[in-house]
C-alpha cells in the first residue's frame, strides 16, 4: 500500500523530472546514459505497478551510474516514501535537490515525505520555497492550498480557494 493512492502527483512527478535526465551538466559515456535510462525506465514502470521494492532497486542503479543527475535521487525519494521508508525518502530528496535547487517538483517531493512524517510546518515552508524557485507551478500551488486546507480543517477557509 502506497502513501498517496489517488495523488495526480505521482504522474506529475515524472515529466519535469524526465526532462532533467536529458540535461546533463557534464559529458558522460553513452554506455553509461543507456544504462541509467533502462533503469530509470524499469524503475518507473514498478512505481506504476506500486511495486516500490523493485522500483528502489531501479533508481539506486540510476544514482549509481549518473550520480550528478537529480532524477534518480527523486524518483528514489518516492518509491521510499511509498515504501513507508521516511528518512530515507528525506535523504534522497535532499540530494536531488542538492542537483536541481531550482526545481519546484523536487522540493514538492521533500514536502510530501514532511508531510508523511507529520513536519507540516516544515512542509509548507518547502513548497512556499518551491513556488519562490518557480510561480508558475500550478500543481505546488494546488498541494501547497490542499494541505493549508487540511491544517485549517473541515469547512474552514472554503471561501478562499
Amino acid at each position: 500500500m502506497h502513501l498517496f493512492p489517488s495523488s495526480p502527483f505521482r504522474l506529475f512527478a515524472f515529466f519535469p523530472l524526465l526532462l532533467l535526465l536529458n540535461c546533463s551538466r557534464g559529458t558522460l559515456d553513452p554506455g553509461a546514459w543507456k544504462v541509467a535510462i533502462t533503469h530509470k525506465n524499469l524503475g518507473l514502470a514498478y512505481l506504476e505497478r506500486d511495486d516500490y521494492e523493485h522500483a528502489t532497486r531501479e533508481f539506486e542503479i540510476v544514482c549509481t551510474t549518473v550520480p550528478d543527475e537529480p532524477l534518480g535521487y527523486a524518483n528514489l525519494a518516492l518509491a521510499y516514501l511509498n515504501r513507508n521508508l521516511l528518512d530515507q525518502a528525506e535523504q534522497a530528496a535532499k540530494q536531488a535537490i542538492d542537483r536541481a535547487d531550482d526545481d519546484a517538483a523536487v522540493r514538492a517531493i521533500l514536502a510530501d515525505v514532511y508531510t508523511a512524517q507529520g513536519k507540516d510546518d516544515r512542509a509548507i515552508q518547502t513548497l512556499d520555497e518551491a513556488l519562490e524557485h518557480d510561480p508558475s507551478a500550478v500543481r505546488v500551488r494546488y498541494r501547497f492550498l490542499k494541505l493549508g486546507q487540511r491544517l485549517r480543517g473541515p469547512g474552514q477557509g472554503e471561501d478562499e480557494a
